[in-house]
């Protein structure tokens, strides 16, 4: 080989080792992900629990526990299956325990190992070989510690957890209608860094902020809050890289800064600024761009974290309701409890999926996460899906004037906001559920007014708000930016469904300017109980539930909300039924039956499919009472939803006409004659040029006189 040719090798050799240096400085992210120590582990398999361990489970043998999987809840059937006879104890509060052997996990260049529980009910006593390492009081959100210096380096570990869900005084909620599972009853996990971490230890928070200071169309101001500790004696100072990518990955923007602090803590904010921004526009267009910020000491990652973010500006106006990027925006929505039959709270990622996967096929835009902070797997597909969240703590019903009830209430509100301020869906946050009163100098207002001041230091972003049913006590509905009412007409009390009108204008006149929504409606539904149309008022406090009425309750009372533009929003109750052990009413003990889908979420009933019609743009058509199977009337109304225009009805094969839907797409035909035997009832809708149809068969029988009929 020639000098020449030597020397051409040798430069092209040099500019690719250049390009390549060039590139590791300028996508730091591609150049160091497989050498980050960081590492997350879920501690799901190997559980014992006992409901029987005193203080001798601390260290004593556990042979004899009985395995579980973690998640899990001790209250998964006793907590719904209701007490009608007192004939036992109600769902068991109690002391229980748990225990795990693991070995300690691999870390390099003396790196740092930290235990997260993301969820146990309600007060737990964490020990690890036998040395306590604290308690955490509330049972949603989540909390955690660092055991690096209390692992046994060369054998396993012996992590028990005390969890005890009895009520307490100082720990909220103090009441409530739903039960309460006791447990460990959310993942459980290990988390590996290096010896200089993002910390995990503030409130259980990321570590990382992403404040949305200023969000337009044409520019958003991101201050990314980067919060960090390191080893007693490793270096003070660090490199923050933090990267901005779009959501195919593509980095947009990169900063760097180096960081110098005293002691074992400290803190950086980075400026993000984003020309003409890609909104995250609810489920019209939930966009999400990723942020990972790193840690570096020496040029090598110490730690690393991925949030995503939505770039979104929203605000409520007390005459025209709820906008969304300078666009209006009215919430059309659903409230949920986190359980689910023969699971309790011990619910899997599936099941969450699955809720998520019903409530957008009803087409709602958002979510009330009543009453307590839900998951963070939930809230991300919350973000995904592009729901608007109303995310609330447990003060429900009732407080206790005192410092340590005032301490755990803030707590919880601090972790809520800490924890789940990342999340792009969270517009609000909920600061308390129908709280009594005691009078002129009536406690609530002053903790509440405290708890606004708090949220307000922590995330001046997002509005606060509260659910009332106190039309009364307008000074506790003045508090919070944003205020609700929890309002059944024609359930509760006196009145019909269609009073919600009235009931609304006086709530609006009690808060004059204050921004109303509306927290909770609706009304119980028992599957196999049916009426024929129009329905009478049952008991609320019961055995007889029709569905029937369920129906009538909620189109009557959705048309008065829709009718009145000042309701920044309405979140039905409830998406599914759900546990509350106390209740003894409908065909279920121990269920509050208000749910448009069943605990088991198999059955979708009737009022379902009321708002799939008003909110789901894809074409459907459905009959009700298609599980009033057995009929001994041989004239009959059929009823039903569909947002397709015309729809025709058939029955036997014969058409009965076609009908318009109304305003909150139902059709109606009355006076349909069945005839002896079965009769099918068939409905088709036409959108487009598409059919949708929809059918069900009716028995017609003079002997057809079942309980299931009143």
């Amino acid at each position: 080989m020639t000098m020449k040719k030597r020397l051409i090798n040798s430069c092209r050799i040099l500019v690719v080792i250049c390009l390549l240096i060039i590139g590791a400085w300028m996508h730091p992210v591609l150049a160091s992900e497989n050498t980050c120590p960081c590492e997350w582990t879920i501690l799901d398999s190997g559980w014992r629990f006992t409901t029987n361990g005193g203080i001798s489970a601390v260290g004593g043998d556990v042979s004899q526990w009985q395995p579980v999987q973690v998640p899990h809840t001790w209250n998964a059937f006793d907590g719904a299956d209701g007490n009608p006879y007192k004939t036992h104890p109600s769902y068991r509060r109690g002391i229980s325990w748990y225990a795990l052997k693991f070995p300690s996990p691999k870390t390099v260049n003396g790196g740092r190992t930290f235990l997260r529980f993301n969820g146990a009910s309600s007060v737990a006593d964490v020990y690890l070989n036998g040395q306590h390492l604290g308690q955490h009081r509330g049972a949603f959100g989540a909390f955690g510690f660092e055991i690096t210096t209390n692992l046994c380096r060369d054998g396993e570990n012996d992590l028990r957890v005390r969890v005890d869900n009895s009520w307490v005084a100082n720990v909220a909620p103090l009441s409530g209608d739903f039960t309460m599972c006791g447990g460990l009853y959310r993942p459980v996990q290990l988390h590996t860094t290096g010896p200089v971490c993002i910390s995990p230890l503030d409130h259980a928070s990321p570590g990382v902020a992403l404040d949305q200071k200023s969000v337009t169309r044409d520019r958003a101001s991101v201050e990314v809050n980067v919060g960090f500790s390191r080893s007693q004696g490793r270096s003070n100072q660090a490199d923050v890289h933090v990267t901005l990518m779009d959501a195919t990955g593509k980095t947009i923007l990169l900063c760097k800064q180096l960081v110098v602090w005293n002691g074992n803590e400290g803190r950086v904010q980075i400026p993000l600024n984003v020309s003409h921004p890609h909104l995250w526009n609810g489920v019209k267009d939930p966009y999400l761009y990723s942020v990972r910020v790193e840690l570096l000491v020496g040029g090598e990652v110490q730690d690393s974290l991925t949030e995503k973010l939505g770039l979104r500006f929203f605000r409520a106006d007390p005459k025209l309701g709820f906008f969304l990027n300078g666009e209006h925006y009215p919430l059309r929505g659903v409230s949920r409890h986190q359980d689910r039959e023969g699971k309790g709270w011990a619910v899997s990622a599936a099941d969450e999926v699955e809720d998520m996967a019903i409530i957008r096929e009803m087409g709602a835009n958002a979510l009330r996460l009543a009453h307590f902070q839900q998951s963070e797997s939930f809230l991300d597909l919350c973000d995904r899906e592009g729901m608007i969240v109303w995310a609330e703590i447990p003060l429900i019903n009732q407080i206790r004037n005192t410092t340590s009830f005032r301490t755990n209430a803030e707590q919880q509100l601090v972790e809520m906001i800490r924890q789940q301020r990342n999340h792009s869906s969270i517009v609000m946050w909920g600061l308390f559920n129908e709280l009594y009163h005691q009078g002129p100098t009536d406690p609530c207002e002053n903790l509440v007014s405290h708890l606004q001041q708090v949220a307000k230091q922590e995330d001046s972003s997002r509005l606060t708000t509260a659910a009332s049913n106190q039309i009364k006590r307008s000074q506790l509905n003045r508090i919070t930016d944003l205020i609700a009412c929890n309002i059944y007409p024609g359930w509760y009390g006196d009145g019909k469904p269609a009073q919600m009108g009235s009931w609304l204008k006086d709530w609006l006149a009690a808060t004059n300017d204050c921004r109303l929504g509306v927290s909770e409606y609706g009304a119980g539904a028992s599957l196999g109980q049916h009426e024929e149309w129009p329905p009478r008022k049952p008991d609320p406090g019961g055995k007889w539930h029709p569905e029937e009425y369920q129906t009538y309750c909620h189109e009557e009372q959705y048309r008065q909300i829709i009718a009145n533009p000042a309701v920044w929003g309405s979140f039905a109750w409830n998406a599914f039924d759900f546990a509350s052990d106390e209740r003894d009413e409908g065909v279920r003990p121990g269920i509050n039956d208000k749910g448009l889908v069943t605990y088991d979420r198999k059955t979708r009933k009737d009022a379902f499919y009321f708002y799939k019609a008003n909110w789901n743009f894809e074409p459907m058509v459905h009959l009700n009472s298609r599980r009033f199977t057995n009929r001994s009337k041989d004239l009959i109304c059929v009823r039903g939803y569909s947002n397709c225009e015309p729809v025709e009805l058939f029955v036997n094969g014969t058409s009965f006409g076609i009908a318009k839907t109304d305003e909150i797409k139902r059709f109606t035909w009355d006076s349909v004659r069945l005839k002896p035997g079965e009769n099918i009832i068939e409905v088709r809708g036409y959108a487009g040029g598409q059919l949708v149809s929809d059918s069900c068969r009716f028995d017609l029988s003079s002997n057809n006189t079942t309980a299931s009929v009143r």
